[in-house]
């Protein structure tokens, strides 16, 4: 929990940020700017409140214990969309990863190192109309250059919290099964971060996962949460999907299924709609 000790106006407000007018009027007799007005315990003031932030990203704090507790938060965000490709390479069905440097990770004791991490962004912040799914296709599309129908992916999990402590975030897992990797695809909308893939046979991770990724850091590579944990929903699809093939194939077949009938119902609806106007 970040602390009056840790917070001040100067690190809080770079350029672009704005500090409340209760911030303001909380801390503007003290030079310093520190926030020990507003990060005391104490009732007074509103519930949960905007210290700082952009349009897109947010500085609050919560006092509904009493405690003052502050937490990052996107106003505009429905979530984020975490996908996993799996891909035939080489024979071998593989996960598709990305490497990026990620400018937060420029600092010990991450200082240099690349992170590994599965195509993902947010669903609703430039988009508001589009679905979970509709935001994972298209991220998967922009950062990987894979073409799939949003009707095509499996979700894994979802209203997954990214880090309670800190963020207001959740997350939703897809897996993307069985897809075609373009040989080349410049990432689009990714902040210029993401600077390499990375195919790894499912085989590889399932014979001896915590020494792939000793490996991964020994080569000054990390891997972001996201990926791990929903790598490990990927492994027990896998497991599933070898130690019962036909009621895999059953019920991709119904998966499948019900995907045509919500496509055809969905251009049904669209064609009303367009003769309706």
């Amino acid at each position: 929990m970040l602390t009056s000790a840790t917070l001040t106006t100067s690190g809080l407000t770079p350029s672009g940020l704005k500090p409340s007018a209760h911030f303001l009027g909380k801390a503007g007799a003290n030079s310093a700017g520190n926030l020990s007005g507003i990060l005391t315990p104490s009732h007074e003031g509103p519930l949960d409140e905007r210290l700082a932030g952009t349009s897109h990203l947010e500085l609050r704090v919560n006092r509904q214990h009493g405690i003052p507790w502050a937490y990052a938060h996107r106003p505009n965000a429905k979530g984020v969309v975490c996908i996993f490709p799996v891909i035939q390479h080489e024979g071998k069905r593989s996960l598709l990863f990305l490497l990026s440097a990620r400018p937060p990770l420029n600092r010990p004791p991450t200082l240099g190192k690349l992170n590994i991490e599965c195509p993902a962004g947010l669903a609703g912040d430039e988009h508001p109309e589009e679905s979970m799914a509709e935001a994972a296709a298209r991220e998967l599309k922009e950062e990987t250059g894979v073409s799939l129908s949003h009707h095509k992916l499996q979700l894994l999990a979802d209203n997954v919290t990214a880090s309670a402590g800190l963020t207001s975030e959740s997350k939703s897992y897809f897996l993307a099964d069985n897809v075609s990797l373009p040989a080349k695809h410049t990432p689009v909308g990714d902040g210029r971060v993401i600077i390499d893939r990375l195919l790894v046979p499912i085989s590889r991770l399932e014979k001896d996962l915590s020494g792939w990724l000793q490996e991964q850091y020994k080569a000054n590579r990390v891997i972001s949460s996201d990926t791990l944990a929903g790598l490990s929903l990927v492994l027990a699809q896998e497991k599933y999907r070898k130690a019962h093939p036909v009621k895999h194939r059953l019920t991709q077949w119904v998966r499948g299924f019900r995907q045509w009938i919500t496509q055809l119902l969905e251009r049904v609806f669209s064609v009303f709609k367009t003769k309706s106007a």
